[in-house]
């Protein structure tokens, strides 16, 4: 009379056993140790195609050659096969292609610091609050800002303009040599150096210093008749 459990052997060494039917369980039972821990898969019938049998007598070989996918419960084998196929849907819509160990380390890593929150609630914060930046041409920056400033310089009835239009007109004549001495650059480019070389100590030729005298009006804040004398690059 044979002995259950069945035991499957390799190289006369046990890696497995073989439970048969019993009471409350109808199936043929495989166990055995992977990664410290109990593994266990059930079969209809014990010998032929498909069977406990056959299954085990495979399961002991891949044992023996420390096979890494035997260490997955039949649970974990679903989950990472399920990853795989999301991960090349990922890859086939993107064109990235990303390991399943770097795409579960990235997650471990960022989940550690959301504090409870989920990654989708991350991205879509980040996605409300941080702007796009857009690479653009000097000379165009230039006019655009211009452009915004001039309104400033009309004043309402009855009211001081909110800028000066001698002041904007001579700020438009500084960044429009600005933007043509660094033609074809965008703004992005430019550096330290470049502002070194365009802002240099001494003064530049054709903008000469203007000088002018003023006599205060009578008021609280000044004496009458107190002059001034003001010069404006």
């Amino acid at each position: 009379m044979s002995k259950w459990p069945k035991k499957v052997r390799h190289r006369n060494k046990v890696l497995a056993k073989i439970y048969r039917p019993c009471s409350g369980r109808e199936s043929y039972r495989v166990t055995w140790y992977a990664a410290g821990r109990r593994q266990m898969k059930s079969f209809p019938f014990y010998s032929g195609p498909g069977g406990a049998k056959e299954f085990s007598e495979t399961l002991v070989k891949e044992l023996a050659h420390h096979s890494q996918a035997v260490m997955l419960t039949s649970s974990q084998a679903t989950d990472a096969l399920a990853a795989l196929e999301r991960l090349n849907t990922f890859q086939q819509s993107t064109g990235k292609r990303v390991s399943l160990l770097a795409s579960v380390s990235e997650y471990c890593e960022a989940a550690a610091k959301l504090r409870g929150r989920t990654m989708v609630e991350a991205v879509d914060g980040f996605i409300k609050t941080v702007a796009t930046v857009e690479c653009k041409d000097l000379s165009t920056a230039v006019e655009e800002f211009l452009a915004i400033e001039e309104p400033r310089t009309r004043a309402a009835d009855g009211q001081r303009s909110q800028l000066s239009a001698k002041y904007h007109y001579n700020r438009s004549m500084y960044l429009r040599r600005f933007g043509s001495t660094f033609c074809g650059h965008a703004v992005s480019d430019l550096g330290k150096q470049d502002l070194g070389a365009f802002f240099p100590r001494r003064r530049w030729p054709g903008f000469r210093p203007r000088a002018g005298t003023i006599t205060a009006p009578p008021s609280r804040n000044f004496c009458p008749g107190v002059s001034a004398r003001i010069t404006c690059p």
